[in-house]
């Protein structure tokens, strides 16, 4: 068992994205035990979106990410590449490969959802998994038009669905989304970008492990402005949720690491944790 001192570590690197390596040289691990204990913790945190219930004026919008088959497969005897690897000096790369849809979903001053879904467009199995039960009656959806979120909500009496066109003269491609008074989407938006930005630390996140990446970001959004609930919320969801982790003392031990890093971060108002050395990245 490693101390609390190894953790609190690991869990600064965690959230600062550093790589593996980092993470094993500065722990006194190994690079696959950093592996397991970042993917632990990333699958532990996947619980917290599975009540997560919504309500009032919401913004929903899919992002799409180009599927990474990242990893090594040499060792597989069933996984068979579905395309060429992409090669550096080459221009292999095509638009019409499947991308892997994340449906994303922010209240208005509260809270966040995201979530991979698949590959390819999204459509309104998709949506139904991401939205049913999850809404509170007499909400208000506010979308971009996208056609799996508007017959999905079409269907639904009891929320109310605002479409908001784009302009053909916007300054990003297809247009910038119409804005209404007090409806639009640069909410959700600019969690895209966020988002962006926190898997660009990770320089490169297999899709098989993205949603675990993506549960760990709405978490850290979520809870950044929710200092006095942090400690719980990682006890719990952790500690208690993880069908990896057996022990739930160890993370009770835990508690005030944990703390003080989460701490430091909302101190940071929303921004990344100190830098890892960068003679050691």
């Amino acid at each position: 068992r490693h101390s609390e001192a190894v953790w609190e570590t690991y869990i600064h690197l965690l959230l600062t994205g550093a790589s593996l390596e980092v993470c094993a040289f500065r722990c006194g691990i190994s690079v696959r035990t950093a592996f397991i204990w970042r993917h632990k913790i990333l699958n532990a945190l996947q619980n917290d979106q599975d009540n997560r219930v919504m309500a009032g004026i919401i913004e929903a919008d899919e992002k799409y990410i180009p599927v990474s088959y990242k990893g090594n497969h040499k060792k597989s005897k069933r996984f068979v590449m579905p395309r060429e690897p992409y090669r550096r000096g080459t221009d292999n790369r095509s638009n019409n490969m499947p991308k892997a849809c994340i449906m994303c979903a922010v209240e208005r001053h509260g809270h966040s959802y995201a979530e991979v879904l698949g590959a390819g467009q999204s459509n309104t199995q998709m949506v139904t998994h991401a939205f049913e039960n999850r809404l509170v009656d007499d909400s208000i959806m506010l979308s971009d038009g996208g056609k799996a979120l508007s017959n999905y909500f079409a269907k639904k009496e009891k929320i109310e669905l605002i479409t908001l066109k784009s302009s053909m003269s916007g300054s990003h491609k297809g247009g910038d989304p119409e804005i209404r008074g007090i409806y639009h989407i640069q909410t959700v938006n600019n969690f895209h970008k966020r988002l962006d930005a926190f898997l660009r630390r990770y320089t490169g996140v297999a899709t098989k492990y993205l949603n675990h990446y993506v549960s760990l970001f709405v978490w850290i959004e979520n809870h950044k402005k929710m200092e006095a609930t942090l400690e719980d919320s990682l006890v719990k969801y952790i500690g208690e949720r993880s069908s990896y982790v057996a022990a739930k003392s160890l993370f009770e031990k835990l508690q005030n690491s944990i703390s003080r890093m989460l701490q430091h971060y909302t101190e940071a108002n929303g921004s990344a944790l100190a830098p890892v050395d960068p003679c050691l990245s």
